[in-house]
């Protein structure tokens, strides 16, 4: 994930999606929970967040409301964690100890309390509601991925690798996130 000088691939996915699409992107509110480690890690999951905004998706991000966080972190998780349609993991080896960190009780193993306290709030929706599987999607952002890095609560869950020049993932992302089926193109290669 280069950030916005690639962001080429918007107007050819733009062009590629079904009106049908469209009007469920503006319904459609996304969570990003994220690890915050690194001033790159967090420039990427900012670029891709208004990578999804350009897309008319209502995105929450913590970087994006500064001001409704406040000093009530978990009360602002908790909120907008429950109210999303859908939840973003962006996933990293840090978001996974994060993660195994919260499940183990481990809460000194984390270095991102925020990130804490979102694997916390999914890991409870996840066992309230299996259906919840498909409330919470598992992203890699870049060409390389590291399937360690998915907790074993979310192995089960579709889950994507986006990179900005991998058109067809994104479509079949933006589709999922919006709870879209995906038209099939008629092969004309073939005529």
């Amino acid at each position: 994930w280069n950030g916005p000088e690639s962001d080429t691939t918007i107007p050819n996915i733009l062009s590629q999606l079904a009106p049908d699409l469209h009007e469920a992107v503006k319904t459609t509110t996304i969570y990003i929970s994220y690890a915050r480690f690194s001033d790159m890690h967090d420039s990427n999951v900012l670029y891709f967040a208004a990578w999804l905004a350009h897309f008319g998706l209502n995105v929450i991000l913590d970087k994006y409301d500064t001001i409704g966080l406040g000093k009530n972190v978990a009360g602002w998780t908790e909120r907008n964690v429950t109210r999303a349609d859908k939840v973003i993991v962006v996933l990293s080896t840090e978001y996974y100890f994060d993660w195994t960190g919260m499940a183990q009780g481990d809460e000194e193993r984390s270095s991102d309390r925020q990130a804490c306290l979102e694997a916390k709030l999914i890991q409870s929706m996840l066992m309230e509601d299996e259906s919840t599987n498909r409330v919470c999607v598992p992203v890699f952002l870049g060409p390389t991925y590291q399937r360690g890095c998915l907790p074993a609560m979310l192995e089960s869950s579709v889950w994507f690798r986006l990179c900005e020049d991998d058109i067809a993932s994104a479509r079949k992302f933006l589709y999922y996130v919006c709870g879209v089926q995906e038209q099939k193109r008629p092969d004309v290669s073939s005529k």
